[in-house]
């Protein structure tokens, strides 16, 4: 049986660990529109909570509000028909909530945070290209448990005290995460990463943790500037060249 929207919120919710537990204080619009077979999402400045999830129809894709709180097209939801290339989502400004779950596009997806304080979780969904998200400036949380099998992934969360979480991602070409300034935490886990890969977390004190994960290119592990922590917690597979750098702590 196929989950409502609340469901499936919930579930991602508890399994990333990442996303709030409330959303009563949401509010603004979001606008949806599907253009030349892309559907491109915008935010406002308000603080919206939103997820984009597979439809109910057959080769359809629904955007809706958490629990009324944050409108779309200024209704409840918006169904998209006829998407044939990207999903392209910009939060804009205030602190924003987006789950996108269970979609999987033709083309690219690219998902860009702006200001504030964002929280991004992506389930369950991966573009037939690449995949960009780019949380921007503040305290942001980004989860994702599936990647770019076919293509190459770039995760940005920008300067902030940010959390990165990356669990059963795949990624058949090139990825590049950073985690930017301020203080932050990167975790993968149980990845497979099958071309050159970059794991950074450049400026503040930070941590990165590895487990259960295989990178069959070369794989650079780089801590940046600030006080750095590497934990290596077992079970990972190093098919390429490894480059461990700018690490105080390894563990």
């Amino acid at each position: 049986m196929k989950r409502t929207l609340s469901d499936r919120v919930a579930s991602l919710a508890v399994g990333a660990g990442l996303l709030m537990a409330a959303t009563s204080w949401a509010t603004g619009n979001v606008t949806a529109v599907v253009t030349d077979g892309d559907l491109v999402i915008h935010g406002d400045a308000a603080d919206n909570a939103f997820a984009v999830q597979l439809g109910e129809v057959s080769d359809t894709i629904e955007v809706a509000g958490f629990d009324g709180t944050t409108t779309v097209n200024g209704g409840e939801r918006f169904t998209a028909v006829g998407v044939t290339g990207d999903l392209r989502i910009a939060l804009r400004g205030g602190d924003d909530q987006l789950n996108v779950i269970d979609v999987h596009v033709p083309g690219s997806l690219s998902i860009s945070g702006g200001s504030g304080d964002d929280v991004i979780g992506v389930d369950d969904s991966s573009p037939g290209a690449n995949a960009v998200v780019d949380s921007g400036a503040g305290n942001d949380s980004v989860s994702m448990n599936t990647g770019a099998p076919d293509g190459t992934l770039e995760v940005q969360t920008g300067g902030g005290n940010d959390s990165l979480a990356l669990d059963g991602v795949e990624v058949g070409n090139r990825a590049l995460a950073n985690t930017g300034d301020g203080n932050d935490d990167a975790f993968v886990c149980c990845s497979f990463f099958h071309g050159p890969t970059v794991l950074k977390t450049s400026g503040g004190s930070d941590g990165l943790t590895l487990v259960g994960s295989t990178f069959d290119d070369r794989a650079e592990l780089n801590g940046g500037g600030g006080t750095d922590t590497f934990a290596d917690q077992g079970d990972n597979t190093f098919n390429g060249p490894l480059t461990i750098t700018n690490f105080e702590v390894v563990e």
